[in-house]
């Protein structure tokens, strides 16, 4: 080989590093990205789920998709809110109950294991910063609680957006593959389905 042949000067190196780079990159965005993921794949899998159900009610009732759909959605709250009410007071009457046993509880486990009760663990530190931890771990629970529930019904919400219309959602995934790939795509989702 001469040094004017052009295979001489392709190395693969550059390449082999650059596919290194690159997939790197996608594993550290995938990473990243775990949690929208999840949630993306929370909403399918409620959109399949309210599909499969709706799917008897429209075709053996003759119903359209979209009331098939409206008629599952309502179904369980419609059957849950009569239950709720009917025992709204006797769970009201337990709930007091066990706050009161669990608070005896925690006394008898501080007792035990002699922790002490909660103006001894503020004793010796001063007030500024264990009230400022008290606030720090307050606010790390309630952003982890507020975090879960609107994750659910970004689900929820989510799902039901893909029951709707599902095409819509599945022409826009398959357009995001270069086209010689698409019809493996549709076939897999076909299969999927």
């Amino acid at each position: 080989m001469t040094d004017n042949d052009p295979q001489a000067s392709d190395l693969p190196f550059p390449r082999g590093a650059l596919s290194v780079v690159a997939v790197g990159a996608l594993v550290v965005a995938l990473w990243l990205l775990s949690e929208v993921l999840l949630l993306v794949f929370g909403a399918v899998l409620v959109a399949v789920i309210l599909r499969a159900l709706a799917r008897p009610l429209s075709t053996h009732l003759g119903l359209g998709d979209r009331w098939a759909l409206a008629i599952v959605g309502v179904a369980p709250l419609s059957a849950v809110t009569p239950a709720v009410l009917l025992f709204a007071a006797d769970l009201s009457f337990q709930m007091r109950g066990m706050s009161e046993r669990l608070a005896a509880v925690g006394k008898m486990l501080s007792e035990r294991l002699a922790i002490g009760s909660f103006a001894d663990l503020l004793k010796g530190v001063s007030p500024a910063t264990s009230i400022g931890a008290i606030v720090a771990r307050v606010f790390a629970w309630s952003s982890t609680l507020l975090g879960g529930v609107a994750g659910l019904f970004l689900v929820l919400f989510g799902g039901i957006y893909i029951a709707v219309n599902p095409g819509l959602y599945r022409a826009g995934l398959v357009k995001l593959v270069p086209p010689a790939v698409q019809p493996n795509i549709e076939a897999a989702l076909d299969d999927a389905q």
